[in-house]
């Protein structure tokens, strides 16, 4: 199994997109590729057999292409893979539960309600940290 995504830093979205997508099809050696290059995706895009997340600018999950990023009412790629593969890649009772971290994931990556205003404009409790916030922590700078 085949997974291309973006490069460069790591978002919340992609990372649980990819983590699903290992769960769902019971695979943990999956290969994982990083990349922007262009012949590379557009390769991928035309092979059902290899998931397109978070890069590529389309949506057709029928053949696995799981971007968000060309249509601002969609979901992060996370919420995408989600709808998809949810009843294969979390446990029933927990699926209520996954579903709100998955929503708080989308509504970061997306600035759903421009949550990003909000925060730049009012106070936040000290120490208060998400999910988006601690995967950007593990980024290095060059």
């Amino acid at each position: 199994m085949k997974i291309i995504t973006h490069n460069g830093a790591f978002h919340a979205d992609e990372v649980f997109a990819v983590a699903m997508l290992m769960q769902a099809n019971s695979c943990f050696d999956a290969t994982v590729i990083r990349t922007r290059d262009i012949a590379i995706i557009a390769a991928a895009q035309n092979d059902p057999k290899q998931y397109v997340v978070d890069v590529g600018g389309v949506y057709t999950p029928n053949i696995n292409n799981y971007d968000h990023h060309q249509d601002l009412s969609l979901p992060s790629a996370a919420g995408l893979i989600y709808q998809h593969v949810f009843k294969q890649a979390i446990f029933d009772r927990a699926q209520p539960f996954f579903e709100q971290f998955i929503n708080a994931i989308d509504a970061i990556d997306v600035n759903r309600g421009d949550i990003h205003k909000f925060w730049n404009n009012e106070p936040r409790l000290v120490g208060f940290r998400n999910v988006s916030m601690l995967i950007n922590g593990f980024n290095r700078s060059k």
